[in-house]
């Protein structure tokens, strides 16, 4: 069939065995086998040298592919979840133009070498190979846009990085096995989003990290890692840096050099014993700390961080929070939930003119509001139940705005306020308090 462009035996469920292909069809430009039942393929599966896109996805049976592939014309090579097959063949020179290779959730144990000669490679999937142990030494595909190595949860070592692989734009390392990454990951001059989540064996990164064009660097669940390395002035793009669960037990100072981070998550970092001692990254939205049990002080606020909308200190060791908390002058959400240590708030709280909800639950030793001397106009709810507070009056008249007051279990409280009309309580106490409105 000299003409045939196209061929579809896609779901072809009972088909077994491809045949032998003639010279003269390079006319063929796409082969669909997906579903099929086929074992293996011909090594004349090469004839095809117009072929540009060949699937095989969940062709289950699949063991062995011809040991050498020089399809010439091929762009897309879709393997995924092809499971029973167990080795990739080595690449001959000439098949530059493969942009596409998906070998997810297939049994390959290693990658050839050759691999490489793939230069015009844009993204290559490997995610969920469970047996993949090795990777080449060396990588140098120049084209590469997309890496997802993720859930290969037997690949323990991550090879170096040659120069000229400026255009990886996302690399997925979660759920591996990798104890550390080389020096020469900064080669990744063009990385932008770098994911190592649930990389539990993950125990150190490089000493600085410089990759110019990073947005997201996710390493959430990296129960290993005790510490997080110099940030150089050349990351200031970073947006999101996501370090929940990790043993880290202090910040560098220079974390201030990311003057672009939205959004910083240290939850459950519970050796984290020690922040730098002034914060002023003027970018950041939201600030993560609950279950920061190690944690004793929140460092000085420089000016300049007024995008702060979110801070979570619940369940930190803190026991009081610095004057300067009032340079947030956007915090929105404050949550001070379960601080067992703290036993009061700076004067100044009151001059967060834009906070919404502050939360005080379960801080047991918190005994005195505040002494608010100008209205919280923009604090809506304010959260005191399981707290020793003793009193709400005089403070509670300058919150001209609250709408719920949260007091369950105040056991302590002995002096209410006669002036509580305009709050919705929800407590024990609901009907008593609306009667005395």
């Amino acid at each position: 069939m000299r003409s045939l462009k196209t061929f579809n035996l896609s779901d072809c469920s009972s088909l077994e065995m491809f045949p032998e292909i003639s010279e003269g069809m390079e006319e063929l430009e796409e082969l669909n086998l997906s579903g099929s039942k086929i074992k293996e393929l011909p090594l004349s599966i090469n004839n095809l040298s117009g072929l540009s896109h060949f699937n095989l996805k969940d062709c289950k049976e699949l063991k062995i592919l011809p040991s050498k592939i020089r399809m010439r014309s091929l762009k897309t090579f879709n393997l995924c979840d092809c499971s029973s097959l167990e080795m990739f063949p080595e690449i001959s020179e000439g098949m530059e133009g493969l942009e596409e290779l998906n070998l997810s959730g297939s049994k390959i144990k290693e990658l050839p070498l050759s691999i490489n000669n793939l230069s015009g490679l844009s993204h290559f999937n490997l995610k969920d190979c469970k047996e993949l142990k090795i990777l080449p030494s060396k990588i140098r595909m120049s084209s590469l846009k997309t890496f997802n190595l993720s859930d290969c949860s037997s690949l323990e070592m991550f090879p170096e990085i040659s120069e000229g692989m400026e255009g990886l734009e996302e690399l997925n390392l979660s759920g591996s096995k990798i104890k550390e990454l080389p020096l020469s990951i900064n080669n990744l001059s063009g990385l932008s989003h770098f994911n190592l989540k649930d990389c539990k064996e993950l125990k150190s990164l490089p000493s600085c990290i410089h990759m110019k064009c990073l947005k997201t660097f996710n390493l959430y669940g990296c129960f290993s890692l005790e510490m997080f390395p110099s940030i150089s002035e050349g990351i200031e793009g970073l947006e999101k840096l996501d370090l929940p669960c990790s043993k880290i037990k202090e910040l560098s100072s220079s974390i201030k050099n990311l003057t672009r981070l939205c959004h910083l998550n240290l939850h459950n970092c519970k050796e984290l014993k020690s922040l730098p001692s002034s914060i002023r990254m003027k970018s950041l939205k939201t600030f993560n700390l609950s279950g920061c049990s190690s944690l004793e002080m929140f460092p000085e606020i420089s000016e300049g961080m007024e995008e702060l909308e979110e801070l979570n200190l619940s369940g930190s060791k803190i026991k009081e929070l610095p004057s300067s908390i009032n340079n947030l002058t956007g915090l929105n959400h404050l949550n001070l939930k379960d601080c067992k240590e703290l036993k009061s708030l700076p004067s100044s709280i009151c001059q967060l003119k834009s906070l919404f909800s502050l939360s005080l639950s379960g801080c047991t030793k918190f005994e005195l509001f505040p002494s608010i001397e100008e209205n919280m106009e923009g604090l809506r709810s304010l959260f005191l139940d399981g707290t020793s507070i003793k009193e709400l009056s005089p403070w509670i008249e300058r919150l001209t705005e609250l709408r719920y007051l949260y007091l369950r279990d105040c056991k302590s409280l002995v002096h209410r306020p006669n002036t509580l009309c305009n709050l919705y309580f929800h407590s024990p106490l609901e009907d008593v308090y609306r009667r005395l409105c």
